[in-house]
């Protein structure tokens, strides 16, 4: 993931003294938003067996990433101007917070490929199977299956 560029971009945007060290930080922060959007938006369908889940994990994800215009329009006000610190300090914030968060996405899935491949995973069939046969799910095992393969 390329957001550390976008995090040097708004620090750069944040202390900047000059215009042209701002106008270098607007490269930084599309350099690194830019390139992970698609990285992002694949991570939660790779991870998602089911064309209905997929579709549905999709369009939550696009929902709440969408937020971020409604809420741009109110961090980002008129009576900030030149510099923004409030509405840059915010959005900062909020790209180190998916920082982490994907940081921590890929240590979940690491740990979840290895229980998967060490057979720690396996009663979920069992479990699958109860729930099949006494008519509770007719939905396939998808993702839950212990030979399933989260994407990293």
């Amino acid at each position: 993931m390329l957001l550390p560029l976008t995090i040097v971009g708004y620090v750069m945007g944040l202390v900047a003294t000059s215009n042209s060290m701002r106008y270098g930080g607007v490269f930084f922060m599309a350099a690194g938003i830019y390139p992970s959007v698609p990285s992002i938006l694949c991570i939660l369908p790779n991870n998602t067996a089911g064309l209905t889940k997929q579709s549905v994990v999709t369009a939550l994800q696009l929902m709440i990433a969408n937020c971020a215009g409604f809420i741009a329009t109110f961090i980002y006000t008129a009576d900030q101007k030149p510099h923004y610190r409030k509405g840059h300090s915010i959005a900062l914030a909020f790209v180190c917070l998916a920082w982490v968060m994907l940081a921590t996405n890929v240590i979940y899935c690491a740990w979840e490929n290895k229980a998967r491949a060490t057979g720690r995973r396996d009663s979920n069939i069992t479990k699958y199977e109860t729930l099949v046969r006494n008519g509770k799910t007719s939905a396939p095992i998808g993702d839950r299956a212990p030979d399933f393969k989260l994407t990293l």
